[in-house]
């Protein structure tokens, strides 16, 4: 029997993904369900006009659906949608598998298993968080990180491959091990944006210019990070666009310190980043890239912004 396969979700990372799983069920002659807390947007009517049908609520969706894909902002919203009035778990059918893809702490999606899990023995819950901004996922160039007994990771895996063109790496059985991983990750990503603000910032304050520390980047630095984002922060283009945003950082970055101090790890670059990330707040700056991060930096070394 194939697949009926919904979508929760329909934000910058989340509409993208339904297209490409809108265009692999058209494929089969079937079409995606789709589900949005805001209904009436540019996006879901567009969906709506690809073929996308779209459910009055998670609850509906579930009752609908074999497979279920959940791309949310943040932990409440993912928690709302799971197991809220009219949430996943008051529709979801025995057999079906809830595929959680949001950036959210490990515990949550822990408790987001248990709940569902809860519901039917032969439920599963895979965590699988993506890394790729949103025009990444247009081009179906993602990394995806899933988690969840090896069975129903199989039946995931075949509709993730669709936008997930960087690669697949399998964590383990425990849902919360893949946002682990994700949090690690982005980590990585906040601690580049601070070190290349403050390293391009030293040469421009002792004479090297923008232009010429990114040569020294992508001559012997050329990874798609340095690049990306030493470019944007060269160029001060810290308009968000398709991208992540200061506040969304700050949501991301308060993770990493959740987990660092609920594990007893010192930290140290996470409590930097995250000052710097408050400080772009504080300055009107939150619906800024990430990136802006460098505009402290170079307003703490008397190198203005440009607005």
């Amino acid at each position: 029997m194939p697949e009926q396969v919904g979508l929760l979700g329909c934000g910058k990372m989340g509409a993208e993904v339904a297209r490409h799983l809108n265009n692999l069920m058209k494929s089969e002659g079937q079409h995606l369900l789709i589900y949005n807390r805001t209904t009436d947007t540019p996006t879901v009517r567009s969906l709506q006009d690809e073929g996308a049908v779209l459910c009055s609520s998670p609850a509906d969706l579930a009752s609908k659906c074999t497979l279920m894909f959940s791309l949310l902002a943040h932990d409440k919203a993912a928690l709302d949608v799971a197991a809220g009035d009219n949430g996943i778990l008051h529709g979801i059918r025995d057999g079906s598998v809830y595929v959680e893809m949001s950036t959210i702490l490990p515990e949550t999606v822990r408790e987001i298993a248990a709940l569902l899990c809860g519901k039917g023995p032969r439920v599963g819950v895979v965590s699988c968080p993506v890394f790729g901004r949103p025009d990444a996922a247009r081009a179906g160039v993602l990394l995806c990180v899933p988690a969840g007994k090896p069975e129903h990771v199989d039946r995931v895996e075949p509709f993730l491959r669709p936008f997930a063109k960087k690669g697949i790496v399998r964590v383990g059985e425990d849902p919360g091990q893949a946002n682990v991983l994700k949090l690690t990750g982005n980590f990585m990503i906040a601690s580049s944006i601070e070190m290349l603000s403050e390293a391009m910032t030293l040469g421009e304050r002792n004479g090297v210019s923008r232009d010429t520390f990114m040569s020294l980047v992508k001559a012997f630095f050329p990874v798609p990070v340095f690049e990306g984002y030493g470019g944007r922060i060269a160029k001060d283009d810290f308009a968000a666009g398709g991208g992540f945003t200061v506040t969304l950082g700050q949501k991301d970055v308060g993770h990493m310190q959740t987990l660092a101090r609920a594990s007893g790890t010192y930290l140290p670059t996470a409590d930097l980043v995250m000052s710097h990330l408050a400080q772009a707040q504080e300055a009107g700056r939150g619906d800024w890239d990430w990136a802006a991060v460098a505009t402290v930096v170079r307003e703490k070394s008397s190198i203005p912004t440009k607005q």
